[in-house]
C-alpha cells in the first residue's frame, strides 16, 4: 500500500513523496529494474538530503535468514562529482527498543561494495530474497547488527550512487552525508536532528567514509558528526594499485578502472588507446560481476596469460595482470584533469577527527610490515567506548 509521507522539504518543492508499506515475502528487484530508484520529476529543485520516496523492507542475512529489525529505505536527493543533482538510496535500520528520553545516535555504515553491478548495492543485497553471490555487503550485516545492539540507528547508503561509480572522488561523501540528512529528516524514523553521527566503513566503504569526513564541515555543517572509523580507506589509489599488481586481488584495480570510465569523460579514451581487445571485453564483463566473481575472473585471466605479457614488477604505474593494455591511474589522472586524486588536504587521504565538532586534518599513514593500515579515528559522544588513535 502506498501512502503520502510527512516530508515537508519535498512538499514545498511541489513533489508529493510517497511511502510503501512492508510487503512480506516480496522478491526484490535489482536497482536497474526497480522503479523505486527512478527520481520523480522536479526533484532537482529540492535541497540535498530531501526524502523523495520511502518504503519498508525485509532484511535477510545472506538474503535468506529473516531479521527482526525495522528497516526503511529512502530515495533522496544528493549531488554528484560535478555539482549536479542526482538521487541515491539509503537503508535505515533502527533498534527495536529506544528510550523516549534518550537521543538515539546514528551510525552511517558504508559497506565495501567494491563493484559496479547494482546487485551489489546494500539497498538490494541486504534485502531478504536477494541473492548476489560474491557480494561482500551481505556479510557486513553482522557489523550493522552489532551497532544496532548498542542502541544506534544505522544508515547504510548506496554510496556509489545508482550507477556504481566505484572509485569516483568527492561524490561518495555527498551521498553519505545526504543519506544522514534524509534519515534525520524522515519523520517516520523519529530520529533527532541533533543526534550524534558516526561514520564507519572498510575498503571502498572506508574511502567513502573518508570523503564524508573531509566534506562534512563545509557541505553539511548542521550535522553533529562526532567521529569516524576508516578501515583501509585507499587514500592513494596509485599506491594501492601497485601493491595489487600481479596479486590475487588485481581484479579489484580492474574493477575500479571499469567504473572510472563512467566517471571521467577522458577515461574511456584512455582504455580505447591502451587496452587490447581482450582487455576491453574483460573490463565490460567486470561491470556485471560481483566483487568475488570479478577477482576470480581476473585471476583466471592472468593465469591464462603468457609469460611475455606480464609487466615488470618495477614499473610503478602498471596494474592488474588481465592483459587489458595496462591502463594506469596516471593515465586516468591526466585525462580527468586530476579531479580529486591530487595529493593534499581534502582529497581522500586518511583523516583524523578531533574531539567534538568536525576538526579534520590530514594524518600521515604509518608504515606497516603487512596488510593495509586500518584507521580507528573516533571523536567524542558516539558511544560509551569512544577513543582516539590508530591501532599499532
Amino acid at each position: 500500500m502506498v501512502q503520502p509521507t510527512d516530508d515537508s522539504s519535498a512538499a514545498v518543492s511541489g513533489i508529493s513523496p510517497t511511502h510503501e508499506e512492508l510487503q512480506r515475502g516480496a522478491r526484490p528487484l535489482t536497482p536497474d529494474e526497480d522503479p523505486f530508484y527512478r527520481p520523480p520529476t522536479g526533484y532537482e529543485r529540492t535541497p540535498p538530503g530531501t526524502v523523495l520516496r520511502s518504503r519498508a523492507v525485509e532484511i535477510g542475512f545472506l538474503g535468506v535468514i529473516p531479521q527482526r529489525v525495522t528497516a526503511i529505505q529512502l530515495l533522496y536527493r544528493t549531488t554528484n562529482l560535478h555539482g549536479r543533482p542526482e538521487v541515491a538510496v539509503t537503508t535505515v535500520l533502527v533498534p527495536e527498543q529506544r528510550g523516549p528520553e534518550r537521543v538515539c545516535p546514528v551510525l552511517s555504515y558504508q559497506c565495501a561494495i567494491d563493484a559496479v553491478a547494482s546487485r551489489c548495492f546494500p539497498s538490494y543485497a541486504l534485502r531478504r530474497g536477494a541473492g548476489p553471490i560474491g557480494a561482500f555487503v551481505q556479510s557486513e550485516f553482522l557489523l550493522v547488527t552489532a551497532a544496532l545492539a548498542e542502541g544506534w540507528a544505522v544508515s547504510v547508503p548506496d554510496h556509489e550512487g545508482c550507477h556504481g561509480m566505484w572509485g569516483a572522488p568527492v561524490e561518495p561523501g555527498y551521498r553519505v552525508l545526504d543519506g544522514v540528512r534524509a534519515a534525520l529528516g524522515c519523520g517516520r524514523l523519529g530520529l533527532s536532528p541533533a543526534a550524534p553521527v558516526g561514520l564507519w566503513g572498510y575498503s571502498g566503504g572506508g574511502l567513502a567514509s573518508a570523503w564524508a569526513a573531509e566534506l562534512c564541515e563545509g557541505y553539511a555543517p548542521e550535522l553533529n558528526v562526532v567521529g569516524a572509523v576508516l578501515g583501509s580507506p585507499v587514500g592513494d589509489p596509485g599506491s594501492v594499485a601497485r601493491r595489487l599488481n600481479r596479486s590475487f586481488f588485481a581484479g579489484l584495480a580492474a574493477l575500479m578502472i571499469s567504473a572510472l570510465t563512467h566517471v571521467f569523460a577522458g577515461a574511456q579514451q584512455v582504455v580505447d588507446e591502451h587496452a587490447t581487445a581482450e582487455g576491453k571485453a574483460l573490463l565490460d564483463k567486470l561491470q556485471t560481476m560481483t566483487t568475488a566473481e570479478a577477482v576470480w575472473r581476473a585471476c583466471c585471466s592472468a593465469a591464462a596469460s603468457t609469460t611475455s605479457s606480464w609487466p615488470l614488477r618495477s614499473n610503478p604505474t602498471m596494474i592488474c595482470p588481465v592483459r587489458c593494455g595496462w591502463v594506469t591511474f596516471a593515465h586516468l589522472h591526466r585525462h580527468s584533469g586530476g579531479s580529486g586524486w591530487r595529493r593534499g588536504r581534502g582529497e581522500g587521504r586518511p583523516c583524523e577527527f578531533g574531539r567534538g565538532r568536525a576538526d579534520v586534518r590530514p594524518r600521515r599513514r604509518r608504515s606497516r610490515a603487512a596488510g593495509p593500515a586500518a584507521w580507528v579515528l573516533v571523536g567524542s559522544g558516539l558511544g560509551r567506548r569512544s577513543r582516539t588513535g590508530c591501532p599499532g
